[in-house]
């Protein structure tokens, strides 16, 4: 009777024990899932930043190529009122 008793007591505590870690366990893996996510928003923002740069340089020499055909137009039509 009384060594039933001590096998089920060391049993208990046994089972808290494990207990015990499954729960820090399922603490690490919450916490390295958050690190995770964070690291993935970062990372969605960084390409997001890095195509709007892009976006930008494209506009920017779209804007280039837009004077640059206005100036040539500009000298196409000074030429021609000179020939006239």
């Amino acid at each position: 009777e009384r060594r039933n008793q001590l096998d089920q007591l060391r049993q208990q505590r046994e089972d808290r024990r494990e207990q015990r870690e499954d729960r820090q366990l399922e603490r690490e893996r919450q916490a390295e899932d958050r690190e995770l996510q964070r690291i993935d928003r970062q990372r969605a923002e960084e390409d997001r930043r890095l195509l709007l740069e892009d976006r930008q340089r494209q506009i920017e020499l779209e804007n280039q190529q837009l004077q640059i055909q206005q100036q040539q137009l500009q000298l196409q039509n000074q030429n021609q009122g000179g020939q006239q």
